[in-house]
């Protein structure tokens, strides 16, 4: 059984190094990429000196940075982003399977993204063969939104020298970027209105609080197992998704517990514990809640199949030089475009421990 959160999901990164890639587009500069390697160092290399933004801002007016100082801010503004994101790492790809296509239509029919059903039967001289069919519940389409957040290198900011403020607003919006995906991606689950068969209450015939959340985790898997999705077949969770509070509970469980002699065994279908607890942050003046899962309030999850993470265009740099009639020197904004499919009736299991 394996505990995911942000942090572990951090240290893992920075343990493997793991590259990510990051575009940025710049007038009258062609677009670029950037690999980089989180290494957990969490230091600034510096492309882009704060001498050369000064030059490049304090230019007269109308005239445009030169194509080799563009191509370093937007590269220093990719560095200082993934610092944020290396920091705030996201939790939701351990649901979604994430699908990249720049050729992705406006709207996606649910149909060609969760697959179709299909059922032999007997078919005997002049009847129709059985079709393949798509059932979805109400969720037919889904449509792309573009997601964006920025800043303005202000006249101030060159006035009296502040442009610290540079790599720590970049930063942020690394930040900011992983907390809205997977406030996008596990929203629908912690929002989504569950009654009848899709909820197990809490057991209360333990000896102890822990035994009980045993017991109520094992009769949630139990009831998961007794429904069907739309495709037939039984809904096998192994995520549970929790707060980290809660996660506390769920983890001692799910490993077994020792009770009066007595050994409970293992949950071993659940592999993973999801701990998230949502995000709160401020981003261009705008106060953002992201909220997290309730306490006692436990999501067991099929991943995958349901869960699609649409991505036309990943997280991508863009800035352009100021207006006067704001006293910005220069305009800074990073931009992405997603949409995420969650079939979560025909995939998500509610188990409240309290």
């Amino acid at each position: 059984m394996e505990f995911v959160s942000n942090e572990t999901i951090r240290m893992k990164n920075a343990a493997d190094k793991k590259q990510m890639s990051l575009q940025y587009r710049a007038p009258n500069v062609p677009a670029g990429e950037m690999t980089i390697e989180d290494t957990g160092a969490g230091t600034r290399t510096e492309i882009f000196t704060r001498e050369m933004l000064a030059r490049a801002v304090g230019l007269p007016s109308g005239e445009m940075m030169s194509v080799e100082d563009l191509h370093k801010f937007a590269k220093q503004a990719v560095l200082d982003v993934s610092l944020g994101m290396a920091e705030h790492p996201a939790v939701y790809p351990f649901i979604y399977e994430e699908i990249k296509n720049a050729d992705f239509p406006r709207t996606i029919k649910v149909m060609e993204l969760i697959g179709m059903r299909a059922a032999f039967g007997v078919t005997n001289d002049g009847e129709s063969v059985p079709m393949a069919d798509f059932k979805f519940g109400k969720l037919d389409t889904v449509d792309f939104k573009t997601f964006a957040a920025g800043y303005s290198i202000s006249r101030g900011w060159v006035n009296f020298n502040e442009f610290w403020k540079l790599p720590q607003a970049s930063k942020a919006l690394g930040i900011a970027h992983n907390a809205v995906l997977d406030h996008l991606h596990l929203s629908p689950i912690i929002t989504h209105s569950y009654t009848g068969d899709a909820v197990t209450n809490k057991v209360t015939t333990g000896s102890t609080d822990l035994e009980n959340v045993w017991l109520t985790l094992r009769q949630g898997l139990k009831d998961a197992l007794k429904r069907t999705n739309a495709g037939g077949y039984r809904i096998r969770p192994t995520i549970a998704l929790c707060n980290s509070a809660t996660a506390m509970d769920v983890e001692a469980a799910i490993k077994g517990l020792l009770q009066k002699g007595t050994q409970l065994g293992q949950l071993a279908q659940i592999q993973s514990v999801l701990s998230y607890d949502g995000w709160t942050g401020e981003v261009g003046g705008i106060k953002y809640e992201f909220k997290a899962p309730a306490d006692n309030e436990v999501y067991l999850i099929v991943p995958k199949r349901s869960f699609k993470a649409l991505v036309k265009e990943d997280l991508t740099h863009l800035e352009q030089r100021g207006n006067i009639l704001t006293l910005s020197e220069l305009d800074v904004v990073e931009t992405f475009t997603r949409c995420a499919v969650a079939g979560v009736a025909d995939a998500v299991h509610k188990v409240k421990l309290a």
